[in-house]
């Protein structure tokens, strides 16, 4: 079985490289966390592992296919991204935010079922959010 996420000779950066080409395999099911001090390129490390930025050299492989054969919509079903700093006045409610990760499983013309509805009832129990949402 191909592992989940697989980076190999990965730089990431967003003008120059932050560190070495790094390899990276995670499997599914396996949670990983990556520790360092303020300003060394965790979140653009994130960010580039979540697609949001392009490494500047390397493959990245999302279940085995090339990072870039999968459609955006494609990609969005399995891999999502909350930035560090969200863009400012979304004004999203919690539970609007955790609808935000439904809308790549939507038809047309993209509204919630009770099926997301119940999706959305399940995250925001199994991360402890009942108090806030």
């Amino acid at each position: 079985m191909a592992p989940l996420l697989e980076a190999r000779g990965l730089v990431v950066g967003r003008n120059r490289p932050l560190w070495p080409a790094l390899d990276l395999v995670v499997s599914e099911g396996e949670c990983i966390g990556v520790l360092g001090v303020n300003g060394v390129g965790k979140s653009t490390l994130a960010a580039t592992l979540a697609g949001v930025l392009s490494p500047l050299a390397g493959d990245l492989h999302l279940a085995g296919r090339p990072w870039d054969g999968w459609s955006a919509r494609e990609r969005a079903r399995h891999v999502a991204f909350v930035p560090q700093v969200p863009p400012p006045d979304m004004g999203f409610r919690v539970r609007e935010y955790i609808a935000l990760g439904r809308h790549p499983h939507m038809e047309w013309p993209g509204f919630l079922g009770d099926a997301d509805d119940d999706r959305i009832d399940g995250v925001i129990a199994e991360m402890g959010l009942g108090d806030v949402a």
